[in-house]
């Protein structure tokens, strides 16, 4: 077992790193030589990890090209080998691999867009659980109110970025009709990403909306939640967060937190 193993290793050495000296010996030869048999399976390896990626961040190749993005992809294959036999986790650390190259650059608003594809994806992949609605809460008392804690539901992702990410992602999607040129230095953007019946929805949200969501994901409570992004923005209307947060079925459930009450 133990040279099996060894085997495996000396072998995704070789097509993740090229190292091949310890496995060509042990590779069969005959019409296709050893050397030409793993750089065969090397560039079909390569290939199904970049038609993963592409399938996962349509609008990154569609704003680089895909010239551009197949040598993202071959970059990315190279600094992050899949740790997992799942082609579905494959991307999750694209967005890095963008940010390491396009930091402090004219492009740096690549990794907010592969962050927001990322997230499209997890809400699409992510568990189901029963959605919590406002007529839920009718038993909680005043005194409990204070320590009440609302849970996200697993199906919902946060993005907040210091551009225009939804609207950059929007106007580059293969559907996008009579969408204006985007500026991406027009101002940030913070987008809430869930899941409903049949389709993944994209919503704006203010600064201190976000944050309040966000202290809720953290474990705060509502209460708590509220005090921190009001401290952002004073006008900040509780109701109205809620009423959105009922309204597109991000909560799945409550508890309270110790305390009185």
């Amino acid at each position: 077992m133990n040279e099996l193993i060894e085997l495996q290793r000396q072998f995704l050495r070789a097509i993740v790193a090229g190292d091949e000296a310890a496995i060509l010996p042990k590779i069969q030869g005959g019409r296709i030589g050893a050397a030409e048999r793993l750089r065969i399976y090397r560039n079909n390896s390569y290939e199904g990890f970049r038609l993963s990626l592409a399938s996962a961040f349509p609008v990154v190749e569609r704003l680089v090209g895909q010239g551009c993005f197949r040598g993202l992809a071959l970059d990315y294959f190279h600094s992050f080998p899949s740790q997992s036999g799942d082609l579905g986790t494959y991307g999750q650390h694209f967005a890095e691999s963008l940010r390491r190259r396009y930091e402090r650059s004219s492009f740096d608003y690549l990794t907010d867009v592969a962050r927001l594809e990322w997230a499209y994806q997890e809400v699409m992949m992510e568990a189901d659980a029963e959605t919590l609605c406002a007529r839920d809460l009718a038993s909680v008392t005043p005194e409990q109110f204070e320590r009440l804690r609302l849970h996200l539901h697993p199906a919902v992702r946060f993005v907040a970025s210091r551009y225009p990410v939804l609207g950059i992602w929007l106007a580059n999607r293969d559907d996008a009709q009579d969408c204006p040129a985007m500026n991406v230095h027009s101002g940030g953007e913070s987008v809430l990403l869930h899941r409903t019946f049949s389709s993944v929805e994209l919503q704006i949200l203010d600064p201190a909306e976000l944050l309040m969501l966000q202290a809720c994901t953290a474990g705060r409570s509502l209460a708590e939640a509220f005090e921190q992004a009001a401290a952002v923005d004073p006008n900040l209307d509780l109701q109205r967060v809620l009423a959105r947060g009922f309204t597109f079925g991000i909560f799945c459930g409550y508890s309270f937190s110790n305390g009185p009450g």
